[in-house]
Order: structure tokens, then sequence, then C-alpha cells
């Protein structure tokens, strides 16, 4: 290493220190010698100066570091650094996207009408013709194909008569034929209805009403007021089978 290296230096007669250059070196009143171009240098005993090596060692690698370090790092890291950054604020902008889909259907204007259907073997089964928003229609579509129950879904818009205390649910006689008439040639007791969310449980009873529609009577109007099921809400309801017995899961639109 360069700074690991002593050069003797000629000294005359006269105590002073010849470099070999005039404007490099300098000789003190005293005989002590001084070299202007090395500031760690000092003379020994015998007349020699000697140059420290930590003068060496510290000019390189500073010099090294700064050519070859502190000026990659000036040139780069400032365009990945920016690079970097502007990546980071586009995909925050991503991530705080607001999302604009509708969560309160009844502010959304009822313009997709759907309706009776007599296909046997659609998916839903619609208690009459009514209208909902597009976006409940998605909505309805969503869980449907999220919900997979052992026979199908019933979506009913809630009249007066359903969601007054002490009345009754009917499904339509289409929904009834296909899909309940082998549980209720007797009155069913003890049928299991739910909420989708699991807050509100009640067991009801189940007849064949009027009609040849499947009925529900007992606790519905308990259970209706409970779940706070209102008249024009749009409510689907799945319908499962369970140790031989019916059992409803009502989850609103």
């Amino acid at each position: 290493m360069r700074g690991s290296r002593t050069e003797p230096v000629d000294v005359s007669s006269d105590g002073s220190a010849d470099s070999g250059s005039d404007e490099n070196s300098d000789s003190s009143s005293d005989g002590s010698g001084y070299s202007s171009s090395y500031e760690g240098a000092s003379m020994s005993s015998d007349g020699v100066v000697y140059i420290s090596s930590d003068e060496g060692e510290y000019s390189s690698p500073d010099e090294g570091a700064y050519t070859s370090y502190d000026e990659d790092m000036s040139s780069s890291s400032d365009e990945g650094a920016h690079t970097i950054h502007a990546k980071g604020v586009h995909r925050r902008m991503k991530e705080k996207k607001p999302w604009k889909a509708c969560m309160n259907i009844c502010d959304c204007p009822k313009e997709y009408t759907v309706g009776y259907n007599p296909i046997t073997n659609a998916r839903c089964m619609y208690s009459k013709r009514f209208k909902m928003s597009m976006c409940a229609w998605k909505r309805l579509n969503h869980y449907v194909e999220s919900v997979e129950p052992a026979i199908g879904h019933y979506v009913c818009e809630l009249n007066k008569t359903f969601a007054k205390l002490g009345q009754r649910m009917y499904f339509s006689v289409v929904f009834t034929k296909k899909h309940l008439a082998d549980f209720i040639a007797t009155p069913v007791d003890g049928v299991k209805i739910q909420l989708s969310s699991g807050r509100c449980v009640r067991r009801v009873r189940l007849i064949n009403g009027v009609d040849n529609r499947a009925t529900i009577t007992r606790n519905w109007g308990n259970f209706a007021e409970k779940a706070k099921l209102t008249k024009g809400d749009i409510c689907v309801f799945s319908l499962r089978v369970r140790k031989g017995k019916p059992e409803f899961t009502v989850h609103k639109i």
C-alpha cells in the first residue's frame, strides 16, 4: 500500500530538508524540516524525515470512495429514488381509489324488471313481477352464485302483509310444487329460519296454505320484526334440507 512505505529524505548540513523541489519544501530557522505537501511528515533525531503511513491510507480510500461510490450514488440513487417514489405514489393512488358500488339500494332507481319465472329448473324463482335497481340485481346474482343451497332460492319483494306483525309469509305455487310439496303434506313445526348474518334465529311453522302455496305461519311476524324487515325489502329465501326438515336462510338485498 502506498502509505505504508517510509522514504528517507536527504537533509543538508543546515538541517533543511531537500525534497528536490523548492516550491514544495521550506526550512524553518531552528533547523526542523517541514514539507508543505505532507502534513503528516516528521523528522527523527538523525535528520531523516519520515512520511506517516496514515496520510496515505487517509487519502486513497477517501478519493476512491468519492470517485467510485459517491459519484455512483449521486448519479444513480437519485434517479432510482425518484422512480421508486413515483411507483409508490401510483400504487397508493390505486389502493385509495374509492369503491363506487352502491351499498344502499334504497338510493338507486328501480329500473330493472324481474318477475315470475315458470321455469322449474331456474336457479332463482320470483314471487311476482317487480322492479329492482341494477345494483340490487347485481348483488342478488353475486349472492346466489356464492351460496349453494341444497335446493334453491326464492326471491320476494315484501309487501305490507308480509312485513306486518301477526301475518304470514307465502311462497309461489311453482316454488311450492318444485321444492316444498314433499314436506308439507302435514304441517311441519320447528322449521328453522334465520338471517344470513346469523343474528336472528327463530323456529316457525310451515303448512300447505291457500291455493296449495307453502306458508310460514307461527313466529313469522316475530322474525320479521326482529330482523327489521319492512315493506319493499327484497329478500332471498335460500332453502336447505337438514335431517329431513327444510330450513330457510333469509338474505336482504
